[in-house]
């Protein structure tokens, strides 16, 4: 069954467990993830890590046959705006090689530094707007989210929020969350608490779960009980994208002038399970007790 392309906005203060938190949830299992990171915070979790765009189509073609690939691109060259038009191609989005690839996860790390609030170039808009045409979910990371464009969280459907301090990254949070002032200080409390605990919410259905440093998630912060276990998807498979092998890229992009968070238990929007440490492509579904 084709998915839908998922839009994720994950925030928290270094060392947090963000990082780790947006590999177990939603890169964990994907067959297909490309990550941007300029800082190498993802050195030691990815296949393999190239600096150039030439060097990413050679590591993409490499990778083609294989079931499963993970690559981080550091953009040493500066041409992440000719990785993203190359990716979608405007206005001929049937031309994509995401398509033919059957979907890509793309990971942007430090996004503050891609998309700032002083505003972004049109093909960075244009990236979040029209990435789901493609079949090309994204996961957009930050330590400020005060500093993001605020086009980029507008246009995702689930947040997963660690530990943040500064009263400006609340408030950005609060407004994106729809909180009033008592949930803004539970989540504060909540992640105090939980060093390496985050909250998750689905903007669309308002779902949200409390996810501490062990255990299951829970539907409220001072709920004892939490979440059934569900049983085990098959090893490998991933809700987010469907298991293809990759083709051969051909062509060229224009150029233009830790601490873990663990596994829970859940169940997606479409009502199937699934198991612990497996990405979720719709979020966890809040159950009714």
């Amino acid at each position: 069954m084709t998915q839908q392309a998922a839009r994720v906005f994950v925030t928290g203060l270094s060392g947090s467990g963000k990082t780790t938190g947006a590999w177990n949830l939603y890169l964990k299992n994907a067959p297909r993830v490309l990550i941007v990171d300029q800082i190498g915070e993802w050195n030691g979790r990815v296949y393999e890590t190239v600096n150039t765009l030439g060097e990413l189509f050679t590591a993409i073609n490499s990778a083609r046959k294989q079931k499963r690939w993970v690559i981080s691109y550091s953009n040493m060259d500066n041409r992440l705006h000719d990785l993203v038009r190359w990716l979608l191609p405007l206005p001929n989005v049937d031309r994509s090689p995401v398509l033919a690839m059957g979907g890509i996860v793309l990971l942007l790390d430090e996004v503050d530094l891609i998309a700032p609030t002083g505003g972004a170039p049109e093909v960075i808009r244009n990236l979040y707007r029209r990435s789901r045409h493609v079949r090309l979910s994204l996961v957009s990371v930050t330590q400020r989210p005060a500093n993001v464009l605020r086009e980029v969280s507008a246009q995702s459907t689930q947040v997963l929020a660690y530990r943040l301090t500064e009263p400006r990254d609340l408030d950005y949070l609060a407004d994106l969350m729809r909180w009033d002032g008592q949930q803004v200080g539970q989540f504060v409390r909540w992640t105090r608490r939980h060093q390496h605990g985050a909250v998750w919410r689905d903007l669309v259905s308002g779902s949200t779960l409390w996810i501490p440093d062990h255990g299951k998630p829970q539907r409220e912060p001072d709920e004892r009980r939490s979440l059934p276990t569900a049983p085990r998807i098959p090893q490998g498979q991933s809700p987010l994208l469907p298991g293809r092998e990759t083709p051969a890229v051909s062509g060229s992009p224009v150029v233009s002038s830790d601490h873990s968070t663990r596994g829970t238990a859940a169940n997606d929007s479409s009502g199937e399970s699934i198991a612990p440490n497996q990405p979720v492509a719709h979020g966890p579904k809040e159950t009714k007790s």
